[in-house]
């Protein structure tokens, strides 16, 4: 299939405009990181891994169908990996993967789908950890986060960025492994694709590459 020349140049231009937010958001991010590290340093900024299943509902309209898990939210290997760098206590960045594809039979956009379509999300953002100016967390058994950020949505191959903001939560399981749920209001950014607008609950474990300085007690 052959692309005219006016949409070979629309194209060009999306991807151009896709490339500059994505690093307008990165400076912005370094500079807030070190910014925040040099006024909040703290000897232990664990490296973390995350493993999970992501589901994502693509048809929430004031609330209505929030908890629809059987006609709304779609889950076929929903497969999401993630790594993050804590700069301190506060703050850390997020990078997220998922997959997933949204199901023949189920709704999106309060329409029936008529064939299974692809899905793949990229999550890039930053994390505040606000339970972490209550609590020691040395000692903690559980932490508060709200995070926000960029991400690039794929259904069968084409892109939309978003905007996401959400809150979660780890809790303790042992030094290094911790459950983490969280929940992302997803907010489209260039309307060129269907069902960019979308809610994305993950579920999972986390692994906190520690040093030998962390208190281990609870």
């Amino acid at each position: 299939m052959y692309l005219s020349t006016f949409e070979t140049y629309i194209f060009v231009k999306n991807q151009n405009k896709m490339f500059k937010f994505f690093t307008i958001f990165v400076i912005l991010t370094g500079f807030a990181s070190t910014t925040m590290n040099a006024q909040f340093s703290q000897p232990k900024n664990p490296w973390i891994m995350g493993f999970g299943v992501n589901l994502i509902n693509d048809s929430v309209e004031g609330g209505n169908g929030l908890l629809d898990f059987s006609d709304r939210y779609h889950y076929h290997m929903p497969f999401s990996l993630s790594i993050e760098k804590k700069f301190n206590t506060l703050l850390g960045l997020n990078l997220g993967l998922n997959n997933n594809r949204y199901l023949e039979g189920k709704i999106i956009n309060n329409r029936i789908v008529d064939e299974d379509i692809r899905f793949f999300a990229a999550d890039l953002g930053l994390r505040f950890y606000p339970s972490n100016l209550w609590t020691n967390p040395e000692r903690t058994n559980y932490e508060l986060f709200g995070t926000g950020g960029i991400s690039l949505t794929f259904l069968d191959g084409d892109s939309s960025p978003n905007f996401f903001i959400g809150p979660g939560v780890n809790i303790y399981l042992s030094d290094n492994w911790w459950f983490q749920g969280q929940g992302l209001a997803k907010i489209t950014l260039d309307n060129r694709i269907d069902g960019s607008n979308y809610l994305q609950v993950n579920i999972g474990v986390i692994y906190k590459f520690l040093d030998d300085t962390r208190c281990g007690c609870y």
